[in-house]
């Protein structure tokens, strides 16, 4: 309870603020057997450990490696190509694994496996089947989309287990429980000193289950293993499609790179046997002449660093770090960047489509930006991203491609991009952003609400509206703008004043009551509205907008965020800590109490 009082800001801020995020549930009721309570089945399984992909643990370059070219890292791989293929298959990927790419495999250490095997074999008690179970399950549910039905289970009966993005990461169980049956198995070889006598034939077995397979994939790795993926043959086939023997050269090209990817293979797991043979020399040495238990123990550490750290270094190395001089400005200005600071406007956004738009922090380093990447980003700007804005992007650069279009005409039927005041794209960051003079600003009155059924009818809604007169308004907010006549008036005025982050200021004045529209997103967790200094209501508008009514006259207009779970989670955090520090100095003090009276 101390605990959980100490930390409650954070947990409870995360529990609630994860119900709109995209590890929460959708309203949208299209393709609902991709759903679940949190990401979407096949967003969680993109990143699914292939079935055979599981013996990277022992032989780390199993399915190849990073996704890389063959040429970075394998240039001896090369040499067993034909020459007239060796250029093309230098810069094809090494990798050949199930993952749409990786910067590495999950590898827990051939040593480590050797012991594990012989844990199995040795180990006795309970302990030891919670930790096989553990390992299993771990490995089962990493095979993710490629053992569906194991994964469906989980993802529709486990509570949290639909929030984690990628099943492989499940593997950091495996990661910890093979070295914990690793220990136990050594502890177990020291303390039984008639080790051999007892366990000496389960020993031979394990060790020549793991050191037969190892050296059965250095002769041959293409037994076990498919050198080369249906995407990837796809893939070339598509590219040489047209042209004379093409499956001639798609099936020579194929060889080539298999030969290439099965030298990769087999040299690592030659690497692998010699580790396994000194650490299986050293393990059966020691049960079966029982020398000195500090030379077991200091040979396997050093030979299992000497494992680990050699595969380590292939993706961390001195490479990989640079001086943090280099690094005082991580992104620098653009020739577009420096033209778009010198807009004094308070706020607006910028659209960069000249970077991976949703995968990119550059733009976000010096402006508001429409993309960037969160794993956590609010469940609707997402759905807002796939149904609305990413369309709304590949029209815009349909339209950049035609040399009689005007751009300036596409960017009034962009209604997503101008309603989130996207006022700036980026095409080229070495030249001047074109100016979207669609973007709507700030704020704005509309001249009339639609009033839509639900979240499928709002989202529909967007793909033919006016946002500058309309707003789109679920209906579950009737009672918010009930009375509501919007009349005309044409004077009517609504502008920032005053931009902060968690603190937006506008002014505006009419002549009768109106409704704004602000491009800002809608949160109501947080944020609060002001006229005038007093709290009142607001509505979400265009599906991840806010809208608030504002009577005639001139007003001061206010949005602050303000979340309860801070000022209230902070009196239960200071409590909690309170707490916590009395119960420590009240045992230090009893402590020396107790010593005072032993004296």
């Amino acid at each position: 309870m101390l605990a959980v009082a100490s930390n409650i800001t954070n947990l409870w801020a995360t529990q609630e603020y994860g119900k709109y995020s995209t590890r929460g549930p959708s309203e949208l009721t299209a393709d609902k057997e991709n759903q679940t309570t949190g990401l979407d089945r096949d967003y969680i399984t993109d990143w699914s450990y292939g079935i055979g992909e599981t013996f990277t643990l022992l032989i780390p370059d199993f399915k190849g490696g990073a996704s890389e070219a063959i040429a970075t890292n394998n240039k001896d791989a090369l040499k067993e190509v034909d020459s007239n293929y060796r250029q093309y298959v230098g810069s094809f990927g090494s990798y050949f694994g199930d993952q749409p790419f990786t910067g590495g495999p999950l590898y827990v250490g051939a040593i480590l496996i050797l012991l594990f095997v012989i844990g199995l074999f040795v180990v006795e008690g309970p302990l030891k089947w919670w930790i096989v179970g553990s390992t299993l399950l771990s490995i089962l549910l990493s095979w993710g989309k490629f053992f569906m039905s194991f994964t469906n289970f989980f993802l529709d009966n486990v509570p949290g287990y639909d929030k984690f993005r990628a099943v492989t990461t499940i593997l950091v169980i495996a990661e910890f429980t093979i070295p914990l049956m690793a220990v136990l198995a050594v502890d177990k070889m020291i303390k039984q000193e008639d080790f051999f006598a007892r366990y000496g034939k389960k020993l031979m077995i394990a060790m020549g289950i793991v050191i037969g397979f190892v050296f059965l994939v250095k002769i041959s790795p293409g037994t076990f293993t498919r050198l080369y993926t249906d995407r990837e043959y796809e893939q070339v086939s598509a590219s040489v499609k047209g042209q004379q023997n093409s499956g001639q050269i798609v099936d020579e090209f194929f060889t080539a790179v298999s030969a290439a990817r099965e030298h990769i293979v087999s040299s690592d797991a030659g690497r692998s046997l010699i580790l396994l043979i000194l650490a299986g020399a050293l393990v059966f040495g020691f049960a079966k002449y029982r020398f000195k238990k500090e030379f077991l123990i200091y040979g396997l550490l050093v030979l299992i660093a000497i494992d680990l750290i050699g595969v380590d270094q292939r993706y961390v190395n001195s490479d990989s770090f640079s001086k943090k001089a280099s690094h005082s400005a991580p992104f620098p200005e653009s020739v577009a960047d420096q033209m778009i600071k010198t807009d004094p406007t308070l706020s607006y956004r910028v659209l960069n489509i000249a970077a991976n738009t949703f995968n990119d922090a550059s733009t976000s380093y010096y402006h508001q930006s429409i993309g960037g990447y969160h794993g956590a980003k609010l469940k609707r700007y997402k759905e807002l991203i796939d149904y609305r804005i990413s369309p709304e992007m590949t029209a815009l650069r349909t339209a950049m491609q035609k040399p009689d279009s005007s751009t300036q005409k596409v960017f009034a039927s962009q209604t997503t991009l101008n309603m989130l005041n996207a006022k700036y794209i980026i095409y080229n960051p070495d030249a001047q952003p074109i100016v979207n003079q669609g973007a709507l600003g700030n704020a704005w009155f509309v001249s009339e609400y639609k009033m839509v059924a639900n979240a499928d009818a709002e989202l529909a809604a967007l793909n033919n509206f006016n946002p500058k007169t309309t707003a789109i308004v679920d209906q579950r907010f009737t009672d918010k703008l009930t009375g509501l006549n919007l009349q005309a008036d044409s004077s009517a005025t609504i502008k920032m004043t005053g931009y902060k982050p968690n603190h937006l200021t506008y002014e505006s004045n009419s002549n009768s009551e109106q409704l704004a529209v602000f491009s800002e997103i809608y949160y109501d967790k947080g944020w609060n509205a002001y006229v005038d200094g007093k709290s009142v209501d607001y509505v979400r508008t265009n599906y991840v907008l806010r809208a608030m009514r504002i009577p005639a006259g001139k007003h001061q207009v206010e949005w602050k965020f303000e979340p309860t779970v801070v000022a209230t989670g902070g009196k239960i955090t200071l409590a909690g800590s309170l707490l916590l520090i009395l119960f420590f100095v009240g045992v230090i003090f009893k402590e020396i109490q107790s010593a005072k009276k032993a004296e």
